[in-house]
């Protein structure tokens, strides 16, 4: 057995006045806790002097830049930069931005009005941005190129797929009205005798069955009418013949 180190004292023998380790450790947690709410009460409202107005992007401007920061962690996608911009704001011609917009193919979104490139080819952010906005250079100088205004080539927009937003009718809306109307079914729903069949607002199976009998009832009488119109034909042609 090695020798005890003698610059560490020997532990102390519990006497049964002391917590557990977990309990010290919920003892540490708690006082994390309130250091932080002491910042949430006294730092944080310091952060509206640092407040700026927003200002919309200006003609100056055009170019918008997207990335992803993934704190804590190397993530592959870190190092993609989305490019987003609008055609007309590039300050070209009507010729020179529909010339633009059949390059862009498939990234031109014309619901938006917008062209959006991305790239994560290269190791890092600085790398990306600087081949997209290289791209972008290349695409306005072919488009200000009137060597071929490309105008005999139509607008292909056929991968542009507009997602249909549906919204809650308003006739659907529970309303004031509404409530008091079901309310007064309801009331009248608990007299109904017993025996009798409680009235519904719609009962499905007994509207589609009600229809399909109405339609049968419409095809035999047209087959009842077709049938004797034919009739009194034929017999108007033998009386002609005679």
């Amino acid at each position: 057995m090695a020798d005890p180190d003698p610059e560490i004292a020997p532990d102390e023998e519990f006497k049964d006045d002391d917590i557990s380790s977990l309990a010290h450790g919920e003892l540490d947690q708690h006082r994390e806790m309130r250091e932080y709410m002491r910042l949430a009460s006294w730092e944080m409202p310091m952060l509206s002097t640092l407040t700026t107005p927003f200002s919309p992007p200006t003609s100056a401007t055009p170019l918008r830049w997207r990335y992803t920061t993934y704190l804590g962690t190397e993530h592959p996608a870190a190092n993609k930069v989305v490019l987003t911009f609008s055609p007309a704001a590039l300050g070209l011609t009507p010729q020179q931005t529909a010339k633009l917009i059949k390059l862009a193919g498939p990234r031109y979104q014309p619901h938006q009005g917008l062209i959006k490139m991305s790239s994560e080819s290269f190791n890092s952010q600085a790398q990306n941005k600087r081949y997209l906005g290289d791209t972008l250079a290349k695409l306005i100088e072919e488009a200000k190129n009137e060597e071929d205004t490309m105008e005999d080539i139509p607008f292909d927009f056929r991968h542009a797929k507009e997602n249909a937003r549906l919204h809650f009718p308003k006739e659907w809306r529970l309303t004031s009205e509404r409530k008091l109307e079901l309310e007064r079914k309801r009331q009248e729903a608990k007299h109904v005798p017993e025996g009798q069949e409680v009235p519904q607002i719609v009962d499905g199976i007994r509207a589609i069955e009600e229809g399909r009998y109405k339609m049968v009832d419409a095809l035999e009488q047209a087959a009842a009418q077709g049938a004797t119109g034919r009739a009194a034909q034929g017999i108007a042609v033998r009386g002609r013949g005679r």
